[in-house]
């Protein structure tokens, strides 16, 4: 499985409110914002928060530099679209190594994986865009409290996802 597989498996839940995203994007923005880099073959970073609809936002540092949206495919639950303004990545991702630990007593769980990405096709200013490296990411999630423990009905979760690597921009 995908970490963009995770990303849809375990965000594709109705959302309950949560924490709140535009402080942890605006310390990723500021963690992350430096001038770009030549549009050569160069180091490439996205860092995502995927909600349980299988959206989010993503920051890129690299060749790509800047934040934009994530998108998990509806087709293929290993595929997602990276959107920034000057276009667009579709990334497929592998899983390698994962584990996920549950807590009974507060029915709250942790989902961590590593694996590889690469970019399948770009659009706009990314068209024929290639590249790839590797991903790290971890879910947070939670399930109902019932009389017997924890139920089957997931109540939050939440995904943050690493892609490091390399990216090569046409043009």
């Amino acid at each position: 499985m995908s970490a963009i597989a995770l990303a849809n498996d375990v965000c594709r839940r109705p959302a309950k409110p949560r924490v709140r995203l535009s402080a942890v994007l605006i310390l990723l923005t500021v963690a992350l914002a430096t001038p770009a880099e030549a549009q050569g073959q160069s180091d490439q970073r996205f860092t995502m928060i995927i909600r349980e609809d299988r959206t989010g936002v993503v920051v890129g540092r690299g060749p790509i530099t800047g934040v934009g949206t994530f998108e998990g495919s509806q087709e293929d639950p290993d595929v997602g679209l990276l959107s920034f303004p000057s276009g667009t990545l579709n990334i497929r991702g592998y899983f390698t190594e994962e584990s996920t630990d549950f807590d009974s007593r507060s029915c709250i769980g942790t989902f961590v994986t590593s694996g590889t990405w690469v970019v399948e096709e770009g659009t706009g200013a990314y068209e024929g865009a290639s590249g790839g490296g590797g991903l790290e990411g971890r879910a947070k999630f939670g399930t109902e409290r019932t009389a017997e423990g924890c139920g089957e009905t997931e109540t939050f979760s939440i995904a943050v996802f690493q892609l490091r690597g390399g990216l090569a921009l046409e043009g």
